[in-house]
């Protein structure tokens, strides 16, 4: 980890606020971005069902709530606002209000026994915030680099916001968050091509966000890189739109390659295969035929892959056997080595066959 700690700047000060008055952040990175004007009762029903708030549930309802991780809340105009512990929130709110899971439908067996057993206070320990950017060093620490980390969307879309609207530089949020200045820049760069396929070039992006991790490894290929015409790491400006406008056609080919469209599967489901997808783009013959078969298998060849790997194997084979040789001598007599002698000539005169 680098960077400087997170120090708690905050008022400081534990207060105990009802229940009641906190209300979910909207603007949660763990969120979908279209829920900004999602009702409380939406977010409460998209966190409890998405994000698992009964496993906390069942921990309050075995233990008790402790109040030795206080939320850290910022003032509203309708109350308090969490900024962090939504997921705690929700478990509070369903296992104080009985009716709230039967009327949101979450309600269940497992709920209704949690509720009839949890003993819920009226008011939560809580630090208020001085603004969100005074407490996103806590968040970033907790979340990105910390014990309890988000998905890679998540974190890529809290470390865009500190530099595109807190207007960090890409040290200054890589403090802020304890990561890499690089691996900072990496997220801010691919949070920034999936913005630009969603805004401008007008691409549905979900099943990329939601597999967002598959897409960083996407862009550790060198080949890919290049066919996508972005830019390393280290070129990224900030709020600036990584790829040319000339890079349309061919992101909607990769996106749709490695995670599929309206009309087609993805052509590979095994993240491994994805230096096979790098070696197809950098061969004009190889792009045409997955275009049209959709089969990597079948492009793989085309752009050299097969032979290549051939060409490797054998070389090590023939490594192999050579050092083999200088000890064979001395077990020419070993049945178990003369046995695995004889395979081997069999393969070969079975590969010699085939010519």
């Amino acid at each position: 980890m680098r960077g400087r700690s997170p120090g708690m700047t905050t008022t400081r000060e534990l207060r105990f606020i009802p229940i009641s008055e906190l209300r979910f952040d909207p603007r949660n990175p763990r969120l979908p971005e279209n829920m900004d004007d999602y009702s409380q009762d939406g977010l409460l029903t998209h966190i409890a069902v998405e994000y698992n708030a009964i496993d906390v549930a069942k921990s309050i309802a075995a233990h008790g709530y402790f109040p030795s991780e206080p939320l850290i809340i910022l003032p509203d105009a309708d109350g308090w606002t969490v900024l962090e512990g939504n997921r705690r929130l929700a478990a509070l709110k369903l296992l104080s209000n009985p009716e709230i899971a039967t009327q949101l439908g979450i309600g269940d067996d497992e709920w209704d026994s949690l509720i009839a057993s949890a003993q819920v206070p009226d008011q939560v320990p809580v630090v208020i915030a001085t603004s969100r950017m005074a407490v996103a060093p806590i968040i970033g620490y907790r979340h990105i680099s910390g014990i309890e980390p988000w998905d890679p969307w998540a974190k890529a879309r809290f470390i865009a916001h500190l530099i595109d609207d807190e207007n960090l530089s890409f040290e200054e949020a890589a403090n802020e968050v304890g990561e890499d200045k690089k691996d900072v820049q990496t997220h801010y760069r691919n949070y920034r091509i999936v913005y630009q396929a969603r805004e401008l070039f007008q691409i549905p992006t979900r099943r990329l966000e939601q597999r967002f991790g598959v897409f960083t490894r996407l862009m550790q290929d060198k080949a890919i890189q290049e066919f996508l015409g972005a830019p390393a790491p280290r070129n990224v400006k900030k709020g600036k739109n990584p790829l040319p406008s000339t890079s349309e056609s061919n992101l909607r080919k990769i996106l749709s390659w490695a995670f599929g469209d309206e009309q087609h599967p993805p052509v590979f489901t095994d993240s491994r295969k994805i230096a096979d997808l790098g070696r197809v783009v950098s061969s004009p013959e190889a792009i045409k035929i997955l275009e049209i078969t959709r089969n990597l298998e079948e492009a793989h060849i085309a752009a050299g892959g097969i032979r290549d790997r051939l060409i490797t194997r054998l070389s090590r084979a023939k490594s192999n056997l050579s050092s083999a040789a200088q000890d064979y001598q001395h077990f020419a007599d070993d049945s178990e080595v003369h046995s695995l002698v004889l395979e081997c000539a069999n393969i070969i005169d079975s590969m010699r066959s085939d010519e």
